[in-house]
């Protein structure tokens, strides 16, 4: 058995739609035995309001950059929220002109709102935020400044660093509770499953994800990622579709190799 994790923007869905290709390939993957799920920056609701009406099962989630971890029926295996002070904090510290994001698990509250969903409640000022816990915030950045979003990340990974760690994601900036990556919540779902590292294969496309593509030996992405990220990888493809396929072909002849 195998353990496919894959990142969901820009990898799985784009613009919060799913290739049917990929969707039939998901579920030969898992017909064949094996598990397939998301390791993704969202929390859960933004996930499964997608890939619900495709009909998509998942076996397991990665949520909010590892800091949230969900096995089969919805099993809550890992959870490490941050708390209202330290994303005011963090807030405060940064204040930049750009659209702040505060997730939890229902939804969203924004300030500086630009492109985020409408259905998200927007406040005026950081004192307004409610006392509960956010699954992360997040920072939006535009097309074209990654710089700026990867300055933001060391600012807040510098003064931060013994309760938060931020990643880039593509132009955004993630941040959630210390310890938590999209690589440790993979060996923990994989551990949950009793599988192996070299069961495991992830597929992703931007900065956050090194940190699963540096566990395994099966590190999938595609051509035009950023160069920075071409070292952590060890295959490159079109599409989720063409990962299962070489992973399905890969099984096949190690099944073959067995006799």
């Amino acid at each position: 058995m195998k353990l496919l994790a894959s990142d969901f923007d820009g990898t799985l869905a784009f613009n919060n739609e799913i290739k049917e290709s990929d969707i039939k390939k998901i579920k030969e993957f898992q017909e064949a035995g094996n598990l397939f799920g998301m390791s993704t920056g969202r929390n859960l609701e933004g996930i499964l309001h997608v890939t619900d009406p495709y009909g998509i099962h998942l076996d397991f989630l990665v949520l909010a950059s590892g800091s949230k971890l969900i096995g089969k029926n919805g099993q809550v295996l890992f959870d490490r929220p941050l708390n209202k002070d330290i994303v005011t904090r963090i807030y405060n510290a940064t204040r930049c002109p750009k659209e702040y994001m505060f997730f939890t698990e229902q939804g969203a509250v924004v300030i500086h709102r630009t492109v985020s969903n409408r259905a998200f409640r927007l406040i005026e000022d950081i004192s307004e935020l409610e006392d509960v816990d956010y699954a992360f915030m997040a920072i939006k950045f535009m097309e074209g400044e990654e710089d700026q979003a990867q300055e933001a990340v060391d600012f807040i990974n510098a003064h931060f660093s013994d309760e938060i760690i931020a990643y880039r994601n593509t132009i955004n900036v993630d941040v959630v509770t210390k310890g938590c990556s999209k690589g440790k919540g993979v060996l923990m779902i994989a551990e949950h499953f009793n599988l192996n590292k070299e069961d495991i294969a992830v597929i992703g496309d931007s900065m956050n994800d090194v940190s699963m593509f540096d566990i395994t030996d099966h590190a999938y992405s595609f051509d035009h990622i950023e160069p920075a990220l071409k070292k952590h990888v060890n295959h490159f493809v079109g599409s989720v579709s063409e990962c299962i396929d070489d992973l399905l072909r890969k099984e096949k002849e190690e099944n073959h190799g067995d006799r």
